[in-house]
């Protein structure tokens, strides 16, 4: 972790200073956990020479920092230690996150008596992008554990369990897998529910001969993994659903195949890849998100593989892939895993457990 400190510190010009202040940026450069996150709870200052870490007074230090440190994070207290640092570290220019801050916070900082730059995201995403080996180890025993946890609740449906309690069901199969908590909200889709990609689930119950939709994602030391299953629950899936299920299949494996051609790609190929196999086949309109996004410490990360997106594809990042058709009022079919994209090909990491890991 210190060297991702050591990059940023390396971009800064003398008298600047960057206060993180986004819970991920946060722990991403200090390893600090936020475990409420409707509270402030830390900064980070980093210049040149120093970085401090700002904690909250009730919160755990995390054992891999081994910079200063100091208690308080009210806004008052950030004036104060940036007032400091403009003082014995001549500090003349501080780049903030203007999204990431309150205005009583960000006012603090105008009157510490230095310039206020906005930080150039984009910048720091290049490193957080690329994922080093303990990122891509976590990433991946996240994703172990979905699997694992998905395959046992498939295994367990009956008619009579409502969305809800399914989704209750993952939570907690998760937890005795080891997972230390979910990456985002579950997403179970009985039904016609599942035509709507982001759906929350209710008490509607499943029945022979509905389609089911399950989005689910695990943590493991802070990183994401995340998947989807589609599937029919009974004997005689109607034709049409068939129809959409082998079209997204095909679709995902267009996009495969252009992350594995060892091609110079862009988010925006990969995109294109699935989109436009889906349009040839008349499923233009049906198609109606992106063909996936990076993800770690957050579930959405750069990049995000949309059409308009230049970024350049690179070993070391992971990302998903999840083409998806949704036909209103009916049925939706979405097929997505978390990828680690290796050297030369990308790799599955979130798998059915009848398979390994494969690319």
């Amino acid at each position: 972790m210190n060297h991702r400190l050591g990059d940023l510190q390396k971009t800064l010009k003398g008298g600047q200073a960057i206060l993180i202040s986004d819970p991920s940026w946060t722990e991403y450069y200090s390893g600090f956990v936020q475990l409420v996150h409707e509270e402030r709870e830390a900064f980070l200052t980093i210049t040149q020479t120093h970085s401090t870490l700002l904690h909250a007074h009730f919160s755990p230090l995390p054992p891999s920092w081994n910079g200063a440190t100091k208690a308080g994070v009210s806004a008052t207290a950030v004036e104060r230690h940036l007032a400091d640092i403009v003082q014995t570290e001549n500090v003349h220019e501080i780049l903030i996150d203007e999204h990431s801050l309150t205005l009583a916070e960000y006012r603090a900082i105008e009157r510490v008596g230095a310039s206020t730059s906005n930080t150039d995201m984009a910048k720091l995403w290049q490193q957080r992008m690329i994922k080093d080996v303990q990122e891509q180890a976590n990433i991946a025993q996240a994703a172990q554990q979905t699997s694992q946890a998905a395959q046992r609740i498939q295994a367990e449906l009956r008619p009579g369990i409502s969305e809800q309690h399914l989704a209750e069901m993952l939570a907690e199969t998760g937890r005795l897998l080891g997972a230390h908590q979910l990456a985002f909200p579950t997403i179970v889709a009985f039904g016609e529910h599942s035509a709507l990609p982001h759906h929350q689930p209710t008490d509607k119950v499943l029945e022979e001969n509905m389609a089911v939709l399950i989005d689910f994602g695990l943590k493991h030391n802070g990183y994401c993994a995340d998947m989807t299953r589609s599937f029919w629950f009974g004997n005689n899936p109607p034709p049409r659903y068939t129809q959409i299920e082998i079209a997204v299949k095909d679709a995902y494996k267009k996009a495969m195949a252009l992350l594995g051609s060892g091609s110079t790609i862009t988010a925006a190929d990969v995109d294109r890849a699935a989109r436009d196999h889906l349009a040839k086949l008349g499923f233009r309109k049906e198609f109606i998100h992106t063909t996936g996004h990076g993800l770690g410490l957050s579930i959405h990360e750069p990049p995000s593989l949309n059409q308009n997106n230049p970024t350049e594809i690179k070993p070391g990042m992971c990302i998903t892939i999840e083409p998806g058709l949704y036909r209103e009022g009916l049925f939706g079919y979405r097929w997505e895993n978390t990828l680690l994209l290796a050297t030369n090909a990308p790799v599955e990491l979130t798998v059915d457990q009848d398979k390994t890991p494969r690319s």
